[in-house]
């Protein structure tokens, strides 16, 4: 019974990580295509694509906002 919970807090923990870092790649993909003038970049599995209008930077992986920026 109490490896049961231990394993599987483990997997939680797993699972968490993983988001995580997938969050994270994604972020840098978003700062890759940011830099390098792109509106597009697919890499390491990861899709971002970058819009800017008056003065925003919205950054979406597939139909999710995952960053928004706005210059005061």
């Amino acid at each position: 019974m109490i490896t049961s919970v231990v394993l599987g807090e483990i997997d939680k923990n797993s699972q968490s990580m993983q988001e995580s870092l997938r969050q994270q790649e994604a972020l840098n993909v978003a700062t890759m295509a940011v830099q390098t003038g792109q509106n597009h970049l697919k890499m390491n599995g990861v899709e971002v694509e970058i819009i800017k209008k008056d003065g925003e930077i919205y950054v979406y992986e597939g139909k999710t906002e995952i960053l928004h920026v706005k210059k005061d």
